[in-house]
């Protein structure tokens, strides 16, 4: 049979035998019960109800830290580089120029723009000699005009396009790599600069999974006895007090055992762990204790100070055991998952026919 890592479930036996005890010591219980009501004093129950605190969320941890922005910043043209002006290490402001390349081939498309506004230039001359003598009709003439301003503009262009290409950081942050020289061939999307902003970072950090699942595993060993052991003493203080209708021993007896809850989540809140599984079976278990240490305490004071529960709290006293038995149904459901992840059972063995 299979054994969660989780023994919180004494809690809920602890409650169980509780009302158990009530129920097995009816008729002390009726008896300081009914000596209480000729009295007419009931006992005052007053007890804290465990609950989440706040914990120091500092831990230390192995990792490598990495930068949250980071980009190649790669050549748009082919080219060679007549200029860089940066280092590896160096920190640049965005839109700063980083190194500049002389584009090769827009240079040829000069030429060949050149050539072409050239041509249209000899056919605007020629154009007009035939005009004047009437070879050409003056739509003609507009037409070839028109042609020649747009290879003037395409010449344009290309002058611009011609011009030194410079390479400028998308962002500020630090030259991380430099992948060129002055006087090296570039051609389009080959990798220049590495660019990174250090301005903010992440921590990547590797979870040890079974390790934190071994310190979960090691945790509740250590609780296991501390836990029972308050559960009985408890159980024996509480039935003492009752039968010797001291209203001071049964406040005693709940805030002792409430303190010793409280602990157990203090030494549960010291258990560090960074996967988020174990984290996740860490939260519940403290959801457990603190729905277990109010039901207790709720079963407290209805059996010593108001017997008769009005159907309204009867109501809220079942919700709230139907809350807790939820919540360690589902805590024994992930620590038998983890259990069959990290120890799982073993194959048996296929059986054999008899001869």
């Amino acid at each position: 049979m299979k054994k969660t890592i989780i023994t919180i479930a004494l809690l809920g036996v602890s409650i169980a035998g509780i009302v158990f005890v009530l129920n097995k010591n009816k008729e002390k219980s009726e008896q300081a019960t009914a000596i209480v009501a000729e009295k007419n004093a009931n006992v005052a129950v007053r007890a804290d109800i465990v609950d989440f605190r706040s914990v120091n969320t500092q831990y230390e941890s192995n990792g490598t830290f990495q930068a949250k922005q980071e980009v190649a910043l790669s050549a748009e043209t082919q080219g060679r580089v007549i200029r860089v002006l940066v280092n590896e290490g160096s920190r640049v402001g965005a839109g700063q120029v980083l190194a500049i390349i002389k584009g090769e081939q827009q240079n040829v498309n000069v030429q060949n723009a050149q050539a072409v506004y050239n041509n249209a230039l000899a056919e605007v001359k020629r154009f007009e000699s035939a005009y004047a003598s009437g070879g050409v009709t003056k739509q003609q003439l507009d037409q070839v005009r028109l042609q020649a301003q747009t290879a003037k503009n395409s010449l344009q262009s290309a002058q611009l396009s011609a011009s030194d290409v410079n390479v400028r950081a998308s962002f500020s942050g630090i030259i991380n790599k430099k992948n060129i020289e002055p006087g090296s061939f570039v051609a389009p999307g080959q990798a220049l600069f590495e660019i990174v902003n250090i301005g903010s970072l992440k921590l990547e950090v590797k979870v040890d999974e079974k390790g934190d699942y071994q310190k979960l595993v090691d945790w509740n060993k250590a609780q296991e006895q501390t836990q029972l052991q308050s559960q009985q003493k408890f159980q024996q203080d509480l039935v003492a007090a009752v039968q010797a209708q001291d209203e001071n021993k049964v406040k005693e007896a709940i805030e002792t055992f409430n303190q010793s809850v409280k602990d157990t989540i203090t030494s549960l809140d010291a258990l560090d762990v960074k996967a988020e599984s174990i984290k996740a079976i860490k939260e519940q278990t403290k959801n457990v204790l603190s729905l277990a240490s109010g039901l207790l305490v709720d079963q407290a004071n209805m059996s010593f100070t108001n017997p008769t529960q009005t159907p309204e709290q009867q109501k809220a006293y079942a919700e709230k055991a139907e809350a807790l038995r939820n919540a360690m149904a589902e805590l024994q459901k992930q620590s038998i998952e983890l259990e069959q992840k990290f120890n799982p059972a073993p194959v048996a063995a296929p059986a054999q026919d008899a001869k």
